[in-house]
C-alpha cells in the first residue's frame, strides 16, 4: 500500500528532503509560553503589573508584519500564560523574523522581569 506524497515535502536535486516555502505575505503564528507571578493580576490595567502587561503586549503589536495577538491564562494555574501572535512571512513582511527576535528586545527583557518577580 503506498501513501501520497506529503505536500510540504519535496526533494531536491541533491535527494535531501525540503520543506515547502509557504508563499510570501502567508501568516504563521508563534506560541509564546510564561510563566508569571500568580499574585500579578494581569487583566486589570490600573495595577501595575497590568500597566506592564499593556506595554509587554503592546511592544509585541508594534513589530512589523504583526497581524494579530490572543492571550490567556490557564484557570487551573493562572502563572501559566500563553501568547498567541499572528504574524506574516515572506516579502510581505520585512522582518520576518521579527517575533522570534522580540524575546531578546530589552524592553521585552525587563517588562517579563518584572512580571515574574
Amino acid at each position: 500500500m503506498s501513501f501520497p506524497a506529503t505536500p510540504a515535502l519535496s526533494e531536491d536535486d541533491s535527494g535531501l528532503i525540503a520543506y515547502r516555502r509557504e508563499p510570501d505575505g502567508t501568516p504563521v503564528t508563534q506560541i509564546l509560553y510564561i510563566d508569571v507571578n500568580p499574585a500579578h493580576n494581569l487583566e486589570d490595567a490600573d495595577t501595575s503589573a497590568g500597566k506592564v502587561w499593556v506595554e509587554l503586549l503592546d511592544l509585541i503589536q508594534d513589530a512589523p508584519g504583526f497581524r494579530r495577538l490572543y492571550w490567556g491564562q490557564r484557570l487551573e494555574e493562572p502563572e501559566k500564560v500563553q501568547i498567541h501572535v499572528s504574524k506574516c512571512v515572506g516579502h510581505a513582511c520585512p522582518y520576518p523574523d521579527v517575533f522570534c527576535r522580540i524575546t531578546e528586545h530589552p524592553l521585552f527583557c525587563v517588562h517579563l522581569g518584572e512580571l515574574l518577580e
